[in-house]
């Protein structure tokens, strides 16, 4: 389904660098070209940042960047990686690289007000020596079992299905939160080459040891497609200085004084 098409635009277009490159895209996909085309912010696109109906909804960045995409290309298929650098370029072409948010120290616990630039972050740098380019499947072997297991980078349709998943889950359960194991069942697409996700899902929850299971997401985190979102953090208060993850709170898209009550 294609969910944007082609028109004359009022204002350039910005063309962005995808982080995976268009890769793992099929070749048929207009996603594999590496590139993104995005419009110019204007007041129409903050409208949906502020829109309560989708806020409440839950799909206002969805709707937001899809809104920016001028390219004929089918929403589902980004990948999540690629979508983080969506975010971050529409995000500088909205309000520009300066991000002002707030950061809670984790030796003193005082909260810091932290300048970042964004447009400073730079992409994950992948080798991609020995992956098939047009695939997204590869093979993994549990270092601690050895058992062989393929798995998939996830794509926008399959981020959708796991929040789909999870709260149909949630509504009858109670106590442990099964995120882990519903991503990893997912993320993971056959085990000894069984297929079947109920299978795969009672392998990841009742037989992966929780050291496979670590070794497994560092190593996805490692060679997954995106944005390096570290930044250099030292506190005002007691100087502790480290490197953290980059806080994308509610300021990020919705600067103070930009969403009205």
């Amino acid at each position: 389904m294609i969910e944007n098409t082609k028109k004359e635009e009022k204002y350039p277009l910005e063309v962005i660098e995808l982080p995976s490159q268009g890769f793992f895209y099929d070749e048929d996909n207009p996603l594999s070209s590496g590139k993104l085309s995005l419009r110019t912010p204007t007041g129409k696109h903050e409208d949906i940042l502020t829109s309560r109906n989708l806020i409440t909804k839950g799909i206002v960045i969805d709707e937001f960047l899809k809104s920016l995409i001028a390219d004929p290309i089918n929403y589902e298929d980004i990948l999540l990686g690629d979508k983080n650098g969506i975010i971050l370029a529409s995000r500088i072409l909205l309000y520009g690289p300066e991000y002002v948010t707030q950061v809670k120290c984790p030796s003193c616990g005082v909260l810091n007000t932290k300048k970042y630039d964004i447009g400073a972050l730079e992409t994950k740098e992948i080798d991609l020596e020995g992956f098939q380019k047009g695939i997204n499947e590869y093979d993994f072997i549990l270092p601690n079992c050895k058992v062989p297991i393929k798995f998939k980078f996830i794509t926008q349709k399959d981020e959708h299905d796991i929040q789909f998943h999870l709260k149909k889950i949630k509504k009858h359960m109670s106590g442990v939160d099964p995120e882990i194991t519903t991503r990893l069942s997912y993320v993971i697409t056959a085990v000894r080459g069984e297929t079947n996700r109920a299978k795969i899902t009672k392998f990841v929850s009742e037989e992966m040891p929780s050291r496979d299971t670590l070794a497994f997401r560092e190593y996805l985190h490692k060679i997954t497609p995106g944005i390096d979102t570290d930044v250099d953090f030292m506190c005002d208060e007691c100087s502790f200085e480290n490197v953290i993850g980059l806080p994308m709170d509610i300021n990020f898209f919705w600067p103070s004084g930009r969403l009205q009550a």
